[in-house]
């Protein structure tokens, strides 16, 4: 339908301003308009304006949110479109004091947060404002046109819980690294506490456009969360955020194994096991003549020290050991040894165990010890003491260089005091080598022998005299610290002995893991 209008040219120049044209009547919709003359009216001028557009909408107004589902405490921009100038009022519908506009944010008011306002639509008939939720639930926000009547449009917006759920290991062994990590709807950063602690490697962790976070914590650091450093149960909690979940904290452990048992000089074996709450382990190896004797890989003589790295995911190590092919044959002591879950070495927790290059090293555990002259039994003494009251742990075993070498007693009859005691033995030593002797009962030791080998057997004879009646234990050791053990029952001529426990008696096994002072004693037998 097309409509015309008359008017003069001053009456023309008078048409600005609201409600210059009235537009009642007029369909919704886009027009076009032109201005021409009437060349009766115009001295014979016949000249028209370029075609111009005009949209004709309904008085109304209109509200939209950019999003109708968020999490507590997210901000939801609203856009509202009205007629230019009208005055408009803006709330929630019931008003809640659980929705509200933060001031100065989009077009809000910006003198104070507030739960409504009035505002007027500016030039393009369109204003964005910002709300925000502090409460789940299902909220209306209004917008009301106060310049007609009964004009007003709404929104709907749904507020769920601000959660997280988390994604980690049901159990982690302390010194262990692993990751915190989850899901959370908070579209921004999450902070966990972990038995309501705060640390800093947990706070403010970003959560990325998948929604997911996660954080590697070192629970043998110095800044790890203490909960992680002791076992049992352990909360992780979101703060200000739904969600939590446990984690059990338990002790690292050690175990170990040998490829063999024995090898020759220039082939080679391996070490293996698992190290729990451990990053690497470190690795010794004592020679049968003690700290000083071969060293199993060089021509060194010196005790074997290397170390190896563990697997983070499956805990274990691997170590492959090259036997030198010009060392001493005989029983080699291979000890493992894991700083447990601090990570530092001994009772007052250093950052090595050892320096080979410096054995008094004062940054290492082993430096406040004189190792050089040491047999394989005080090795295990002197890190039996380095590891108690402590964390650290440690697996013992032995592997036999070459031929066997033996070294054996004869069975002794009981025998009366004051008779003589004659002690007999085989040894694989060679001809001339030094084995030493004793005879030692529970109050009282004969004066100790040294004995020679001479076509692989050995001899030497004691005086019981004076010797109080009981069980006595006879002692052989060779320069490579193996010993041999028998027992003896001297008693005094005329009385039957009734009194006396004479079963086999001997070391106890060193082989295995060990949490604490390793202790070497003999078994008393009276």
């Amino acid at each position: 339908m097309v409509k015309s209008l008359q008017a003069t040219v001053s009456a023309l120049k008078s048409f600005t301003g609201s409600g210059a044209i009235d537009t009642t009547g007029w369909d919704i919709g886009d027009h076009t308009f032109q201005v021409k003359t009437k060349p009766d009216y115009a001295c014979g001028l016949d000249v028209s304006s370029a075609t111009n557009a005009l949209s004709i909408i309904k008085g109304t107004i209109t509200i939209e949110a950019d999003t109708t589902e968020v999490t507590e405490l997210t901000v939801v921009q609203l856009t509202v479109t009205g007629v230019l100038g009208h005055t408009i009022t803006v709330k929630s519908d019931p008003l809640s004091k659980n929705a509200y506009f933060p001031a100065g944010l989009d077009d809000n008011p910006r003198g104070e947060e507030t739960l409504w306002f009035n505002a007027t639509i500016d030039d393009d008939g369109t204003r964005t404002y910002a709300v925000e939720f502090n409460a789940t639930g299902f909220y209306t926000i209004r917008v009301t046109d106060c310049d007609e009547v009964d004009s007003y449009d709404t929104v709907d917006i749904s507020v769920i819980e601000r959660e997280v759920v988390f994604d980690v290991p049901s159990t982690v062994v302390i010194g262990d690294r692993f990751h915190v990590k989850g899901t959370s709807n908070t579209r921004r950063t999450v902070t966990i506490a972990v038995n309501g602690e705060v640390v800093q490697a947990l706070s403010q962790i970003v959560i990325d456009e998948n929604g997911e976070f996660s954080e590697e914590i070192d629970t043998s650091a110095c800044d790890a969360p203490a909960a992680f450093k002791v076992p049992g149960l352990v909360t992780l909690t979101a703060c200000g955020v739904v969600g939590s979940t446990t984690v059990f904290m338990v002790r690292p452990w050690l175990t170990g194994s040998l490829s063999t048992d024995s090898v020759e000089p220039g082939d080679e074996f391996t070490i293996s096991g698992t190290a729990a709450g451990s990053q690497q382990v470190d690795i010794l190896i004592v020679a049968p003549k003690g700290y000083s004797g071969s060293n199993i890989e060089t021509d060194q003589n010196k005790m074997y020290y290397t170390s190896t790295s563990v697997t983070q995911t499956e805990h274990t190590f691997y170590k492959t050991i090259s036997v030198c092919d010009d060392l001493d044959n005989g029983r080699y002591l291979v000890m493992v040894l894991s700083p447990g879950s601090d990570g530092v070495w001994g009772k007052t927790g250093y950052p090595r165990l050892y320096n080979p290059n410096a054995i008094r090293d004062s940054d290492t555990a082993l430096g406040e010890y004189t190792l050089d002259i040491k047999t394989q039994t005080e090795m295990l003494e002197i890190l039996g003491d380095m590891i108690a009251l402590s964390d650290d742990l440690i697996w013992v075993n032995y592997v036999t260089v070459g031929e066997q070498e033996t070294l054996t007693l004869d069975p002794i009859a009981d025998m009366v005091s004051g008779d003589t005691l004659v002690v007999t033995g085989d040894s694989s030593m060679k001809e001339g080598s030094v084995i030493w002797l004793t005879v030692k009962g529970r109050y009282f030791e004969i004066v100790p022998q040294a004995a020679y080998v001479s076509d692989n057997t050995f001899n030497a004879t004691f005086d019981t005299t004076g010797a109080p009646p009981g069980i006595y234990t006879v002692q052989a050791m060779d320069g490579y610290g193996r010993t041999a053990t028998i027992k003896v029952l001297i008693y005094t001529e005329g009385v039957v002995p009734t009194s006396f426990d004479t079963g086999a008696g001997s070391y106890p096994s060193i082989m295995g893991t060990h949490n604490g002072t390793i202790t070497i004693q003999r078994r008393q037998w009276w």
